[in-house]
């Protein structure tokens, strides 16, 4: 069974909350949030693959638990919706500038919002290629530790003074007796 990508909703309007958690629990795992002012330590704990974020919360609004969270280094990534029934340029421009990857205006349809839902989490994404890439990659370095582990090891057994340097000249490995030449 495929685990659900997690949305984090944040909105103190309680009715649109459960809206959301209706429209959307058939295809995600939606946890909800109804204080701003807790937004960031919850989804840092939380790290949901998408966050759906209302403009006008008393405490903080969305715009600062915006900013706030791009600024911070565990949720900087994280696609941010907003959802908002400010629909003036000004306030779509605002928040996009707090970093938001889209803003949404109410009132929306669910076609919409899944799209633009499943369109921000897949680009959030790596693509197969990076991903075969870093495959690739992770299997080249670990065969190059291990080589250098069983030059390690043969330098530890034998009396003569050998140095393995790198193609940049740094020493990749040592025999004991070579260590006490150089110092």
């Amino acid at each position: 069974m495929k685990v659900k990508d997690k949305i984090l909703a944040i909105d103190d309007n309680d009715v649109n909350l459960v809206m959301l958690r209706a429209m959307l629990s058939e295809d995600y795992d939606v946890e909800t949030l109804s204080d701003g002012t807790i937004a960031e330590d919850q989804a840092a704990a939380i790290k949901p693959d998408l966050i759906l974020l209302d403009v006008v919360m008393p405490g903080k609004d969305g715009l600062s638990v915006c900013s706030e969270l791009k600024s911070n280094p565990i949720t900087r990534y994280i696609p941010i919706i907003i959802i908002s029934a400010r629909n003036a340029s000004d306030d779509i421009a605002a928040g996009l500038s707090a970093g938001a990857d889209d803003y949404i205006c109410k009132h929306y349809s669910t076609t919409e919002l899944k799209l633009r839902i499943r369109r921000r989490i897949d680009a959030s994404r790596p693509s197969e290629h990076i991903q075969d890439l870093i495959r690739q990659l992770t299997v080249e370095r670990d065969a190059a530790l291990q080589k250098v582990a069983v030059l390690q090891a043969v330098c530890d057994q034998t009396t003569e003074s050998v140095i393995l340097c790198r193609p940049d000249g740094t020493i990749a490995a040592s025999t004991k007796s070579s260590g006490e030449i150089l110092g």
